[in-house]
């Protein structure tokens, strides 16, 4: 992979890791356009700039968390987030081979990117739906509803889902307002990414993708934690104004786009 493409991989990989529609599903229709197909390795080792994109704009809360456990004993919100975040990580380490040979593909990206973009058109009912209990406190989470979420987060490891995409739909559906459904799919997102990214990176096949492409390791994650801030910034002025509507049509014109393309052989 020349330093270009890990520029650009990285690029797509900061803005879409927080915008739903799909960072790893971007990554590998990006990479197979430039004729330049990313490993396995790269698209989970890419997620370490947007990690600490995620860790540098949450920073306030969770350095409320951590004085929560410590100074005022209460342990209750980061039980929450431990609650949530299992279901993903059971699920990635049982069946990872699995998910890398056949949730991996161009097709997958594809149904995924059409499907969740449908729930995403339709769940613009749900915000208006009045009768809904609205959410706006992350301390009113139950572990019922961070399990619930939790379990839709195991449906990101689809290559075209997008984990910000589906756990905040599951949350939306809960009655969650749309800050607080962000907010909670950033924190329960941390986790996640790190426990995927240093998996690889300590694997022998990790190791090994670093030592060869240490350059491009390095751009693209440096790369990708730069936009990762400004594509967080972004998604919070759009969900508040249509939640995620006009996620829901992006995804669907995407996916027919890479249809059209498909079908005359360019993807």
């Amino acid at each position: 992979m020349s330093i270009l493409v890990a520029l650009v991989l990285g690029l797509i990989q900061g803005i879409t890791e927080f915008l739903p529609v799909s960072s790893s599903g971007h990554v590998l229709i990006f990479s197979r356009l430039f004729n330049s197909p990313s490993s396995f390795e790269f698209d989970v080792l890419v997620s370490f700039g947007t990690l600490f994109a995620v860790i540098l704009y949450y920073r306030k809360r969770l350095l409320e968390i951590i004085q929560d456990i410590f100074k005022r004993r209460d342990s209750t919100l980061t039980l929450k987030l431990i609650v949530a975040t299992v279901p993903a990580v059971l699920v990635g380490f049982v069946f990872k081979d699995i998910i890398e040979l056949y949730l991996h593909g161009i097709n997958t990206a594809i149904a995924m990117l059409l499907l969740i973009g449908i729930l995403m058109v339709w769940s613009h009912k749900w915000v208006e739906n009045k009768k809904l209990p609205v959410n706006t406190d992350l301390h009113n989470i139950t572990f019922k509803q961070a399990l619930i979420i939790g379990v839709a987060q195991c449906v990101s490891l689809v290559s075209g889902s997008s984990r910000s995409g589906t756990t905040m739909l599951a949350a939306l559906k809960m009655g969650f307002d749309k800050k607080v459904a962000a907010e909670w799919s950033f924190l329960m997102s941390i986790p996640v990414i790190a426990g995927a990214a240093l998996r690889v990176l300590l694997s022998s096949d990790g190791m090994n993708y670093i030592q060869n492409n240490m350059n491009t390791f390095i751009i693209a994650n440096v790369v990708s934690f730069i936009s990762g801030i400004f594509a967080i910034r972004i998604l919070l002025r759009i969900l508040q104004q249509k939640g995620l509507y006009w996620f829901g049509w992006y995804r669907i014109a995407l996916a027919v786009v890479l249809i059209l393309l498909a079908s005359v052989k360019l993807l």
